[in-house]
């Protein structure tokens, strides 16, 4: 028969029996730790009456009609990862700050002022030889910034290129090239390109 039922209190079903629509492909059940829903078409849920909030297909993509939004994370458990190596993808590292990580530590992050973090690995030359890595590293400050190239990290015996504001008001400005592991400058060019 047709029609509704209203109950006051809970339905306790056994666990592995649910709820069947229809034909046997489509039911809602409980298997004791998980709610299942199973169907042999796309399942959609709606919320607020009849808006459409996520459809799952049988290609097994879902398709969400809002925002998907997630916890800050970190750089050993990013937000957003994947299911086969959680701790490589992307994370809000602060306020307005984007990062990304790879085997739980922190590679990139970008701030909403373009900052830009981290080091960069190059270890292939324009010939596409493979060639030992190199690292270009930004750093920024108030005063100026620098861009590091390498061949480790630690930015020893690195290729620096710089700029730098001088003076309590920042009228001077210049530029320079340097080896890291030397003091002084190969190269210095000011605002007047001298």
């Amino acid at each position: 028969e047709s029609g509704k039922a209203t109950f006051n209190n809970a339905i306790v079903l056994p666990a592995n029996e649910g709820v069947q629509f229809g034909d046997s492909a489509e039911v809602i059940y409980g298997d004791g730790s998980d709610l299942i829903a199973q169907s042999s078409a796309n399942i959609y849920l709606k919320t607020n009456g009849s808006t459409l909030a996520l459809t799952l297909d049988t290609g097994q993509d879902a398709t969400f009609a809002g925002k998907v939004l997630g916890v800050n994370g970190s750089a050993s458990t990013p937000s957003f990862s994947f299911d086969s190596d959680k701790n490589t993808g992307m994370y809000r590292k602060d306020a307005d700050v984007l990062a990304f990580s790879t085997g739980g530590t922190e590679r990139v992050s970008i701030s909403d002022a373009l900052n830009v973090g981290g080091a960069l690995a190059v270890n292939k030359n324009a010939n596409g030889t493979q060639v030992p890595a190199t690292f270009l590293n930004s750093e920024q400050s108030n005063d100026g910034c620098e861009i590091k190239i390498g061949s480790s990290t630690s930015n020893k015996n690195s290729l620096v290129v710089g700029f730098e504001t001088v003076g309590d008001d920042n009228a001077g400005n210049y530029g320079y090239l340097k080896m890291n592991s030397v003091s002084g400058y190969a190269l210095v060019v000011d605002d007047e390109n001298q």
